[in-house]
């Protein structure tokens, strides 16, 4: 009893701590429409949304600061796209580098890689107050990888502490299972 008693005050304490800003899960969350915004507007290549494997989060005192990259033609080259955030979650800037399309792509057909980071950072920031790992993954963030596996697709969250979390989505997305 005192051990869920100890864990119910850190959950609410964690999650009073970012009330009035944001975690860096709600960061890519955000990031997603940003990806989807961007290409639909014509500012960054349509390869982005359907090739876009890796993306880092990291925040400072300014805000929060994402890249997201994707393959190139060459195994040494790849294309980013940085978006900068506000501390009240606003973009506020982007740049792309976009050096050549994948020539093996696209890695995602069915569904884009905008709709699959919305979706994984939504199991994540829409359940909060579930799960103590929830909670915690949101706040501590740091890279996600995303890959196609048989039937869907494996997203692998690298966290602050060097643990990843995994998150398996069948082809349309839906998060068919996550932990540790």
């Amino acid at each position: 009893m005192k051990k869920f008693l100890v864990m119910t005050i850190v959950s609410v304490i964690s999650a009073g701590a970012f009330a009035a800003g944001y975690t860096p899960m709600n960061i890519v969350e955000k990031s997603s429409y940003q990806l989807a915004g961007l290409v639909t507007k014509g500012k960054i290549d349509a390869s982005f949304l359907t090739d876009v494997n890796h993306l880092t989060v990291s925040s400072d005192a300014s805000g929060f600061h994402v890249q997201m990259t994707s393959p190139a033609t060459t195994p040494d080259a790849v294309n980013t796209l940085d978006i900068t955030f506000d501390t009240n979650g606003k973009a506020t800037s982007f740049s792309s580098n976009f050096v050549a399309r994948f020539s093996q792509g696209p890695i995602f057909e069915k569904t884009n890689a905008a709709t699959i980071l919305d979706l994984c950072a939504e199991a994540f920031v829409d359940h909060l107050s579930e799960s103590q790992d929830n909670l915690f993954v949101a706040q501590n963030v740091e890279s996600i990888d995303l890959g196609v596996e048989q039937g869907g697709f494996l997203i692998l969250v690298h966290l602050k502490n060097a643990q990843v979390y995994q998150v398996h989505m069948d082809a349309t997305g839906k998060v068919i299972s996550k932990g540790f």
